[in-house]
């Protein structure tokens, strides 16, 4: 199958146009399937009230929808966000009379400039949804590949014991694998796997699965938390930091601030116990000390925001130092 997952931002509700409802919580998943292609569209239903859930809506899409309603604060750190996440691939939608060249101007210079403007025609949006999924073909399908998936949420099953729902974020996930549930650092194994409904012997990059586990209880897991076959992923819970603040940001972070963390479906909030400008440019060397581990590759990036900050929410994109 050929996958493509999308974002959908700006109108909560629009993707109901678009696919059928699945699973809900502060995020809201649509389904939209035209023979071998699969579109999964994530919408932030607590957004803006949670910006966790904006960052987890757009945190691992592929694509972008944004649906420009007014031009305002919340307009504003969306495109912060996405810019920050270097989300490159998208499309604005407008409504309510904006034009198109006062979107060009604000979104000039950011990793928004190259989006396409589409009309609000749900079918034709439908047409090039799949047909992006159909162009979207996974490109690590070796035997060998490892593979890693992200949990969003979790459930017991009568006669089946402990499913998870995630995304496949890289490699390969085969039936009966043994994988590490991090951070938990446990083994466990992969009963059975299913994509929208029908079962499989694998999934592969950006394929929306649900497992079922063998060793793990509901109980212990967390939204999140990675089933892995990869020994490069780390798990850690103190971390040095080089963040690139955005320009927009104002607040001045000091010793002893709460951020908040976010990895693939992790957020989590970390105390700042150490900072150092980097003189002549926009960067500070932080190390914080987070409430729970987070998993991550030693290249990842990690987007922080101050959730205290009523003017924008976004501070920057941080790396391992």
């Amino acid at each position: 199958m050929n996958n493509l997952t999308v974002a959908v931002i700006g109108d909560i509700g629009y993707s109901k146009n678009l696919g059928k409802a699945g699973t809900t919580s502060d995020i809201t998943l649509y389904n939209l399937k035209q023979g071998d292609s699969i579109v999964t569209m994530i919408e932030p239903t607590r957004y803006p009230e949670k910006f966790s859930s904006l960052f987890y809506s757009v945190s691992i899409s592929d694509y972008v929808i944004f649906i420009v309603k007014n031009i305002d604060r919340l307009f504003g750190e969306m495109i912060v966000t996405l810019d920050t996440l270097g989300k490159k691939d998208g499309c604005f939608i407008l409504k309510n009379y904006n034009s198109d060249n006062d979107v060009k101007k604000l979104v000039k210079s950011t990793a928004l400039s190259n989006y396409s403007f589409f009309d609000d025609n749900t079918t034709e949006i439908r047409e090039m949804l799949v047909e992006r999924a159909r162009m979207n073909q996974a490109d690590d399908k070796t035997d060998d590949t490892k593979g890693s998936v992200t949990i969003d949420h979790f459930f017991n099953v009568r006669g089946i014991g402990t499913v998870v729902l995630g995304f496949v974020i890289y490699g390969i996930v085969r039936k009966h694998d043994k994988m590490s549930l991090l951070p938990l650092e446990r083994e466990v194994q992969i009963r059975s796997i299913q994509k929208h409904d029908e079962d499989f012997d694998l999934a592969t990059r950006g394929d929306r699965v649900g497992l079922a586990l063998k060793n793990v209880e509901v109980d212990e897991l967390d939204r999140g938390y990675v089933l892995s076959s990869d020994d490069d992923l780390i798990s850690q819970k103190d971390l040095d930091l080089r963040l690139k603040k955005s320009s927009l940001f104002q607040k001045e972070l000091k010793v002893g601030d709460v951020v908040h963390l976010g990895h693939w479906m992790q957020f989590i909030p970390a105390r700042v116990t150490y900072i150092e400008k980097i003189a002549n440019n926009n960067e500070l060397l932080l190390k914080v000390s987070l409430d729970k581990a987070v998993v991550l590759k030693k290249d990842s990036k990690m987007l922080l925001s101050d959730l205290n900050d009523d003017r924008l929410r976004v501070i920057g994109v941080a790396t391992i130092d």
